[in-house]
């Protein structure tokens, strides 16, 4: 997959997904396709190529999907919890809106709750919602946003306190 360019490998993937199908939706090519590609996303991701990795994301919807319920209905497949997480942290990298990239991540925590992206990226969102809480807030109003910003903070603190932003969301909350 490496020395594939990513539109060339698209059509590939969407031919994996098939042969899934045909497999009534089985485990092991679940598993198969997140482990071949997810040093491709890695490299992609290094060189900041978001719409590549939506585009190779896209086909693989269902079968990481599928996986994660697997994962979430049986425990004893927590070997493959991380790597479905981190399928689901690019997801939700490359989601185009906040709220689907929160929604995505928190899954990925659910997932495996110890997976060190998914709390960065969590904690970073939940960050950043907190900092245009503050920003919208009113002088005359901010009883609610404050306590907003206070739960968002204080979530991304227990999730990942070395967030380059925090220093400055815990100073604007002061």
């Amino acid at each position: 997959t490496r020395a594939v360019r990513p539109d060339e490998l698209t059509p590939l993937l969407f031919d994996a997904v098939a042969a899934w199908r045909w497999a009534d939706h089985d485990g092991q090519v679940e598993r198969f396709l997140v482990r071949t590609i997810t040093a491709r996303l890695w490299d992609l991701y290094r060189e900041r190529r978001w719409e590549d990795i939506r585009a190779l994301l896209r086909p693989l919807e269902g079968p990481v999907d599928n996986l994660a319920r697997r994962i979430e209905a049986d425990r004893s497949q927590l070997a493959y919890a991380a790597p479905c997480a981190q399928m689901l942290v690019f997801r939700a990298e490359v989601a185009l809106t906040f709220d689907v990239q929160l929604e995505i991540v928190e899954r990925a925590l659910r997932l495996c709750p110890t997976h060190r992206n998914a709390r960065v990226v969590c904690a970073d969102l939940l960050v950043d919602r907190a900092l245009r809480t503050l920003d919208a807030s009113m002088p005359w109003g901010t009883g609610d946003a404050l306590a907003a910003a206070e739960k968002d903070v204080r979530r991304a603190m227990e999730l990942y306190p070395e967030i380059k932003r925090m220093e400055e969301a815990k100073r604007r909350m002061k």
